[in-house]
């Protein structure tokens, strides 16, 4: 499987370093590679070992300016079979799709993917294109909302993660349900209940020798926190 025009990795590989991500209870795989072919059934398999004990497959749709629903693209393509696999799309600073990036509704979600400032080979910094630049910004924001949110299954947290999609203006052709990537959006979906305060006391009783006053608040939220911040007004 060619991941590149400069490079190759080969399903063997893939499929140890996928059983070695499982393994060692990885939750969320970035796949910025793919290439065209026909099903492999044992590839698929692993990552669908991958994903049954809940983890998200997240992976690059291509760069060729293809639809994915008349030539498939794997793994991206796989999606029609597994509703854990995230296929990526790229699209630029204008909200447009890339003038590369493939497309098809077998592509779920787009992200930035145009002048992205990464790593390079030649062990340095730079601004790279491509649909593999647009996927890690899936798999940042799928790992930020389930650290925020750990009780929540894959499965939920993509449904949040499209929800709060926004709108991207297709180049070629349209990908599924048009959806871009907001982070923002899927993080107010997650948490849209403000807590609920059950019990506010004030003591001033040390205010006037010390200049203390001492407030005790208790209440609840639907999420635990791992952290309390406080702001009053003087």
């Amino acid at each position: 499987m060619s991941s590149s025009t400069t490079g190759r990795i080969y399903t063997d590989q893939i499929k140890k370093g996928i059983d070695f991500a499982r393994h060692n209870g990885a939750h969320i795989i970035n796949a910025s590679f793919g290439g065209y072919g026909e099903f492999d059934q044992a590839f698929f398999d692993t990552i669908q070992n991958f994903t049954n004990q809940g983890g998200v497959f997240i992976t690059a749709a291509g760069n060729d300016k293809n639809n994915n629903n008349l030539q498939a693209v794997y793994p991206c393509n796989f999606n029609t079979s597994n509703a854990n696999i995230i296929c990526v799309a790229a699209h630029d600073s204008s909200n447009k799709l890339a003038s590369f990036s493939n497309y098809g509704t077998s592509v779920n979600i787009s992200a930035p993917g145009v002048n992205i400032y990464s790593t390079l080979s030649s062990n340095a910094y730079g601004n790279s294109n491509g649909t593999s630049m647009a996927t890690p910004h899936v798999v940042g924001a799928f790992s930020l909302l389930r650290n925020y949110r750990p009780d929540l299954t894959a499965l939920q947290i993509k449904t949040k993660i499209y929800e709060g999609s926004e709108t991207v203006t297709n180049y070629y052709g349209p990908i599924e349900n048009n959806r871009k990537l907001n982070l923002f959006n899927a993080l107010k979906l997650l948490d849209n209940k403000p807590p609920v305060f059950t019990e506010i006391d004030r003591n001033i009783s040390d205010y006037c020798l010390n200049d203390v006053i001492t407030y005790h608040i208790t209440g609840v939220d639907d999420i635990a926190l791992s952290g309390n911040a406080y702001s009053f007004d003087t």
